[in-house]
């Protein structure tokens, strides 16, 4: 027999991110509106939590935000 497990995730963009860990040790990390589906079957478990986001993670977000959207120029006005 096999189980269908959808995660959806809905936390807050800016500091928390959910953790999803199969029995074997194998890490996946969804952000917010993100989803991940997995199977779960014989002795197989999984476990789903919110964890917060490491500073490093939020720099590079913050960051991303800041980026503009198109390309970089290095041309200056006269």
């Amino acid at each position: 027999m096999t189980t269908t497990v959808t995660v959806e995730a809905h936390c807050d963009y800016n500091s928390t991110q959910v953790e999803i860990v199969l029995q074997d040790g194998t890490k996946t990390i969804i952000q917010d509106g993100q989803s991940h589906e997995l199977h779960v079957h014989d002795d197989r478990s999984v476990t789903v939590r919110e964890i917060d986001k490491v500073p490093e993670v939020l720099e590079t977000a913050a960051m991303s935000a800041l980026r503009p959207a198109g390309p970089l120029s290095a041309e200056c006005p006269d």
